[in-house]
């Protein structure tokens, strides 16, 4: 059949059906985060005073340089939208594809935020990555991704600890 006359009514995504896509932030609570890192460089403040008062000049130099180093290229950093899309072959993060075949199994995390709830992806060849998914849509996502990777109970770290203070 000629290009022309192709179904153009299912969408693509590089060449591939897409079964869901969606757009979120790289982080949903911008404001908490702003505070943490206010809270993070007063107390920095503090020590470098605690420093500057016992004459401990080399730690006091040496809290500045990390301050600056840290804190300072992320001010004025809008968060980055990340397109997603489950296709046939895998998972599309932005345009970087972490293929199903290289994925041992996924875990949906159990608590939520008000927007989103957050798949967890193991990788055959190790490490993970988590990715936020619409709430309404979640559901139905997780059974279709489940057709291609088997899905496993979640079982919660450390990170989790972090992750829900950024709520």
């Amino acid at each position: 059949m000629p290009r022309s006359q192709t179904k153009k009514s299912e969408p693509q995504y590089f060449g591939e059906r897409v079964l869901f896509e969606w757009r979120a932030p790289e982080y949903r609570n911008l404001k908490k985060a702003q505070q943490y890192v206010k809270i993070t460089l007063v107390l920095v403040g503090l020590m470098i005073a605690w420093a500057l008062y016992f004459s401990n000049y080399l730690f006091a130099f040496s809290l500045f340089i990390i301050g600056v180093v840290l804190f300072i290229p992320g001010f004025g950093h809008a968060p980055k939208l990340h397109k997603f899309a489950i296709t046939d072959s895998g998972l599309w993060v932005d345009e970087e594809l972490k293929s199903f075949i290289d994925l041992r199994y996924f875990s949906t995390v159990p608590y939520a935020t008000k927007q989103d709830r957050f798949f967890v992806f193991r990788q055959s060849k190790g490490g993970q990555f988590r990715i936020p998914v619409p709430l309404e849509d979640a559901e139905r996502m997780r059974l279709v991704v489940n057709q291609y990777v088997p899905q496993k109970e979640y079982t919660g770290g450390l990170f989790d600890s972090f992750d829900r203070m950024f709520w």
